[in-house]
């Protein structure tokens, strides 16, 4: 993360064992209470990118 540039002050996962080892050295919070809010904003980002790519690329067949 420290590569790309991106800086954070937390990291809030769920309870899969894969991102205790990878986050180790950074404030590590795990419980569905704190993803909820994510997972939501992910999934009305994904619902209106699909919206549009469908709308602009929509052809009629005669």
């Amino acid at each position: 993360m420290k590569k790309l540039g991106v800086s954070f002050d937390e990291i809030c996962t769920d309870n899969w064992e894969a991102f205790s080892s990878v986050f180790q050295e950074y404030t590590h919070k795990i419980g569905k209470k704190y993803t909820t809010n994510i997972e939501g904003n992910n999934t009305l980002l994904r619902h209106r990118i699909r919206r549009v790519v469908r709308k602009t690329c929509c052809l009629k067949t005669i």
